[in-house]
């Protein structure tokens, strides 16, 4: 998936989420299942929490729709940023 959305030069969005998890082969009634439950939140969370921890003295930066993202990475952040 990362590299479906890496790879388009459409804007990120709902939509092009969707084709994208189409294009690879995902079911698509799960997959929006699982992001409108939120179901991998704490996985994520735990990421952020391993960044956290980690010896990285910098933040990566994170450019969505080619703007600078600032919030807090995390699925709700990134969701609403989506949409």
């Amino acid at each position: 998936m990362h590299d479906e959305l890496v790879g388009t030069d459409k804007a990120v969005d709902n939509d092009t989420m969707r084709e994208a998890a189409e294009r690879i082969g995902l079911d698509l009634d799960a997959f929006e299942r699982r992001r409108s439950r939120q179901s991998d939140r704490e996985r994520i969370e735990n990421d952020n929490l391993d960044l956290e921890g980690s010896e990285a003295t910098e933040k990566p930066l994170l450019y969505l729709n080619g703007e600078h993202f600032t919030d807090p990475v995390n699925s709700f952040n990134l969701q609403s940023a989506l949409e």
